[in-house]
């Protein structure tokens, strides 16, 4: 009988050590699913800190004219509601082309997400055309990130975009200026 009970006492003994270890456990990746999140968010921390105010808001150009001939004429639009417009005309790239007469073009449509010191592009649907393959416009609806990593500043009237490009070998930090026409 009372190696009955000394059995039944080690086998409580062994439950209670067995439930305690797994209250540790279970402590323990509480405290790390918390770290891991507090980590993952500091990332964003600066979003949704704008408020109301957007200061994006509006049309923004900028052109850039090719070393060889022609240029680029880029125009960013956003809006209140979180879309954005990203046209990119090429004019006279080709060399029986004025630099008035459109070459080809290519236009984003999707949505931003601004913060107070990144906007994250998505781009839902894209729209390309060339002249020198001539036949009709080609649009394409699948999400993709433009602007890879974007940083912005604004000065006055002119928003500057910082920005990852990749090519063939590497990536690359880029930067583009644009001015507010409205």
């Amino acid at each position: 009988m009372i190696l009955n009970i000394l059995a039944k006492s080690a086998l409580a003994i062994k439950f209670s050590i067995i439930n305690f270890m797994l209250l540790k456990i279970k402590n323990i990746l509480l405290i790390i699913t918390a770290i891991s999140l507090f980590s993952c968010s500091a990332e964003y921390s600066d979003l949704n800190v704008i408020g109301d105010e957007n200061p994006v808001t509006g049309i923004w150009t900028d052109t850039t004219h090719l070393e060889t001939q022609g240029k680029i004429i880029s125009t960013l639009t956003f809006t209140d509601n979180g879309s954005f417009t990203y046209s990119a005309d090429k004019y006279g790239i080709y060399s029986n082309q004025s630099d008035s007469d459109l070459s080809a073009y290519s236009r984003d449509i999707g949505n931003y997400v601004l913060s107070v010191k990144n906007i994250y592009f998505a781009s839902k649907q894209n729209t390309t055309w060339d002249s020198s393959t001539g036949g009709d416009p080609v649009t394409t609806s699948e999400e993709q990130t433009l602007f890879d990593e974007c940083s912005y500043t604004i000065n006055e009237d002119t928003l500057t975009l910082n920005y990852i490009t990749y090519s063939a070998n590497a990536q690359a930090s880029t930067t583009k200026l644009f001015t507010r026409v409205h």
